[in-house]
């Protein structure tokens, strides 16, 4: 138990240290209709589908040096009644905070597995800790690290 905690509070200073100023929560689908008429439920590869469509898409728009800006998606409740995203991320300069939610919020509608609930907030130097030991309180797997970047 020593351990995980050790290893949250690591991660609590690394993501501190980062430049973020949005807090996102997406809401997922717990199953879809595919295309075959087939119903797929949600699971690890498909909340990482999900998070890496978003981060993709919506990073893609950018020029080279924004596509690095932080980018950290974490699941919360993954088998549960609500599974959702929560992503802490940093908006480009030329964005202000509502053209970047407005097209973050478009993005992430493109995925199957986003439901339409969605809230986008701006993260200030008060909340920043608080919001990322809230993104980690199911521990440190909850940080999808191959659908982030940092």
């Amino acid at each position: 138990m020593k351990q995980t905690n050790l290893l949250e509070k690591e991660y609590i200073e690394m993501i501190d240290g980062l430049n973020l100023d949005v807090f996102s929560t997406l809401t997922l689908k717990t199953a879809i209709i595919d295309d075959s008429g087939s119903i797929r439920y949600l699971d690890d590869e498909n909340i990482c589908k999900a998070a890496t469509f978003i981060n993709e898409r919506f990073y893609r728009k950018l020029s080279k040096e924004e596509r690095g800006l932080p980018f950290l998606v974490f699941a919360e409740g993954r088998f549960q009644k609500r599974p959702h995203l929560h992503i802490l991320s940093s908006k480009p300069s030329h964005y202000s905070f509502f053209d970047y939610a407005r097209e973050f919020y478009q993005v992430s509608r493109k995925s199957y597995w986003v439901n339409k609930e969605a809230d986008i907030k701006p993260i200030s130097e008060n909340t920043k800790r608080r919001l990322i030991r809230y993104c980690l309180k199911e521990g440190p797997d909850a940080l999808l690290m191959e659908a982030s970047h940092f």
